[in-house]
């Protein structure tokens, strides 16, 4: 795990940080989610994700893609649940 620094000043533990985004990161208690979506990398493919206070859930899950390049074309061009749809 390495630390990063976001475009907002905030820092993240995480394994990597891509294009401005962090893959698998770590999140402690009393630390800030981060505002911009994350990847987290398993042994099936690549999530992406986003914290959505105003749906009343803590993260939500844009979709589950084969490679690290799509998820983070997804995340690039946004995604239909970024208005909350």
């Amino acid at each position: 795990m390495t630390k990063f620094k976001l475009d907002d000043d905030t820092e993240y533990w995480a394994e990597d940080f891509v294009d401005g985004y962090l893959i698998n990161p770590l999140f402690l208690p009393n630390v800030l989610t981060p505002k911009s979506p994350f990847i987290i990398r398993s042994e099936h493919g690549f999530s992406v994700h986003y914290f959505n206070p105003k749906a009343g859930e803590q993260f939500r899950c844009w979709g589950v893609f084969k490679s690290l390049d799509e998820a983070l074309n997804c995340i690039k061009a946004g995604s239909v649940f970024r208005n909350g749809h």
